[in-house]
C-alpha cells in the first residue's frame, strides 16, 4: 500500500507540544454544558445534542431544546439529526477499507475504476486519483453543480457534469470545497462492491459499529419519530421550518455520499470510538491503523488561522495544528441542520455536535470551548466563519441579494422577446414563458418554476418558490430587432459562466 504523506505531517509534527496537563473531564462537563446552553440561546437554535468520547467511553451524552418548536418534543440524545458533510468522512471510510482490502489503491486513476468520469481539462481527468477525489484539490470552483441537485438532477448526471466546471485553480496546488467529487467516489465505491452507497454504509459501517439510529435512506427516515425538524435561518434572522415534502429536500440523498447521512449523537459516538480506536472498534478491526492515519492527515492548505491555528484538509477531514495537540474536525450544513465532529486523537478525545438550524456556529464554538477546558489553553480562538458542505443553497444565501432599486425598473421589451427553450452543457434546459401575466423560468427536471421579476433593462430578479431568500439575477442576452438568444443566470455562473443558449425561436 503506497501513501503520500508529504512534508507536511513532518512539519506539522514538529510544531506540537505535549506534556501539557489535561483536565480531568468530570470537571469539564458542568462548565462546557453551561456553555453550550449559553451559544444555543444566544444564536437562537432550537434543539441541540452533544457527545463526548474519552479513553473509548461515552463520557456525556445529552440533548437540549426542542426538535420542533410549538411542540413538547425535546431533543434527547437518541434524536435524529441530518449531520451534513461530516457525512464525507464515511464515504472516506468505505474507500479507505477497499485499499485494505486492495480492490482499489488511493494512487489509482479515477478512470481505472469509473469510464464515465471526465472533467474540464482532460489531462486533469486522466491524473485525478482515488485520493484526489476527497482532498479538496480538484480546481474546480467551490461548491460547484449543488444547484443541479436543487433543480432536480440525480448522482450520476451531477458526477458526469463534472467536464463542464471550468478549474479556478491548478490541479492540487489549492483548497477548494466541492461536494461533486464525492459523488464520483460513491460511483467507485458501487463499482467495486457491486453494492449501493447506502448498502455499504449499512454493511460495513453502521452495522458493525451499531448504528441503529443511523442511515442514508429516507424512506427509513420518514418511519422515525424522534427526527429533529430542520430551520433555515433568514435574511431577518427568523428561523423558517423546513416544510414536510419541499420541493428541495432530495438534493441531500442526491448528495449522499457528500452529505446525506442521518444520526444521533450516541452513533456518532461509537464512530468517534472508531476512529480514536485508530480503525479498531471492540476488538474487531475494520480499518487498518495506516489508513486511519492516512484519512487525517493533511493534503492540501486550507487556512492560515482558523481556532488560532494552520488548517488543512486531509480526506473528508480537517486538520487543525494547535497546541497542545492536533485537532481533526469536520463541520456540515444541509438547509436546516448544522453539526462538527471533532477529535483529538493524541489524546483519545473527542466530540459530536449536533443542532436543528443551519447558519449558525454553535457546534464550533462547543468544539472551541471543550478543547480550551479540556487541555487548559486559551490559545484557540473564535471559529473564523468557515462552514463547509453547506449543501446547495449555500450558492444562493452566500450570494448578497439584489440591491433594492432606488428608482422604478429600467424599461424592458415585451415578454414574449424573452421566451422559448434554452440549454446549458451542465445544467440542461430551461423553458422562459408567460403564466398569466408574468415572467417564469422552467428549470431542472423537477421543473421548479421561478418567477423573473424586472430589475434593470433586460436584467430580471430571479426568486425560487418556497425558499426565503433564493433571489439571484438573470440577465438575458438581446440583439436589436431580435428575440433574446441566450441568458446568463448569476445562481449557475459555476459552469460555463452561467449561460443558457436558445435552442428554438
Amino acid at each position: 500500500m503506497r501513501k503520500h504523506f508529504g512534508t507536511l505531517v513532518t512539519v506539522t509534527l514538529m510544531l506540537l507540544f505535549s506534556g501539557v496537563a489535561r483536565a480531568d473531564i468530570q470537571d469539564v462537563l458542568p462548565e462546557l454544558e453551561a456553555y453550550a446552553i449559553q451559544v444555543m440561546e444566544e444564536e437562537k437554535v432550537p434543539g441541540m445534542a452533544y457527545a463526548i468520547v474519552e479513553k473509548d467511553q461515552i463520557i456525556y451524552a445529552n440533548g437540549f431544546g426542542l426538535r420542533e418548536m410549538g411542540k413538547p418534543a425535546r431533543v434527547r440524545p437518541h434524536t435524529v439529526f441530518e449531520i451534513g458533510s461530516t457525512s464525507k468522512a464515511f464515504t472516506v471510510a468505505l474507500l479507505a477499507m477497499l485499499d485494505d482490502e486492495r480492490k482499489l489503491s488511493w494512487e489509482d486513476k479515477v478512470q481505472q475504476h469509473w469510464r464515465g468520469f471526465a472533467m474540464y481539462d482532460p489531462w486533469v481527468a486522466k491524473e485525478l486519483t482515488i485520493a484526489d477525489l476527497v482532498s479538496q484539490r480538484s480546481g474546480m470552483p467551490a461548491y460547484s453543480l449543488d444547484l443541479m441537485s436543487f433543480i432536480g438532477f440525480n448522482g450520476s448526471q451531477i458526477a458526469r457534469a463534472v467536464r463542464y466546471v471550468e478549474p479556478v485553480t491548478s490541479f492540487r496546488s489549492t483548497f477548494g470545497y466541492v461536494n461533486n467529487l464525492f459523488l464520483v467516489a460513491g460511483k467507485v465505491i458501487e463499482s467495486k462492491t457491486g453494492l449501493s452507497w447506502r448498502d455499504n454504509l449499512d454493511v460495513s459501517i453502521f452495522g458493525p459499529l451499531g448504528m441503529t439510529g443511523s442511515t442514508a435512506d429516507p424512506e427509513i427516515v420518514a418511519t422515525w419519530k424522534d427526527v429533529a425538524r430542520g430551520y433555515m435561518v433568514t435574511s431577518d434572522g427568523s428561523l423558517w421550518p423546513i416544510p414536510d415534502n419541499w420541493i428541495y429536500a432530495g438534493w441531500v440523498d442526491t448528495y449522499g455520499p457528500a452529505g446525506g447521512i442521518r444520526s444521533n449523537v450516541l452513533d456518532m459516538a461509537n464512530w468517534i470510538r472508531l476512529q480514536l480506536g485508530r480503525g479498531s472498534f471492540e476488538g474487531r478491526r475494520m480499518i487498518s491503523r495506516n489508513n486511519v492515519a492516512y484519512m487525517h492527515q493533511p493534503k492540501v492548505f486550507a487556512y492560515g488561522d482558523i481556532f488560532g491555528g494552520l488548517a488543512c484538509y486531509g480526506s473528508g477531514w480537517m486538520y487543525n495544528v494547535l497546541s497542545p495537540h492536533v485537532l481533526v474536525w469536520h463541520n456540515g450544513s444541509t438547509m436546516g441542520m448544522h453539526s462538527v465532529v471533532a477529535l483529538v486523537p493524541d489524546a483519545d478525545v473527542g466530540l459530536v455536535v449536533l443542532t436543528n438550524s443551519n447558519g449558525n456556529q454553535v457546534p464550533e464554538r462547543i468544539m472551541t470551548k471543550f478543547y480550551e477546558l479540556y487541555f487548559n489553553t486559551t490559545t484557540a480562538k473564535s471559529f473564523r466563519g468557515q462552514v463547509m458542505g453547506a449543501g446547495p443553497g449555500k450558492v444562493l444565501i452566500d450570494r448578497k441579494k439584489p440591491p433594492a432599486l432606488l428608482r422604478a425598473p429600467l424599461a424592458h421589451l415585451p415578454y414574449d422577446r424573452y421566451c422559448g427553450v434554452y440549454s446549458h452543457p451542465a445544467y440542461g434546459r430551461m423553458t422562459v414563458k408567460v403564466v398569466h401575466g408574468a415572467l417564469f423560468a422552467i428549470l431542472g427536471p423537477n421543473h421548479i418554476k421561478a418567477s423573473l421579476i424586472p430589475y434593470s433593462g433586460h436584467t430580471f430578479q430571479m426568486a425560487l418558490p418556497d425558499f426565503p431568500d433564493g433571489e439571484s439575477l438573470a440577465t438575458f442576452i438581446v440583439q436589436p430587432d431580435k428575440n433574446a438568444e441566450g441568458v446568463v443566470m448569476e445562481a449557475f455562473s459555476d459552469s460555463n459562466g452561467g449561460r443558457y443558449s436558445r435552442v428554438n425561436d
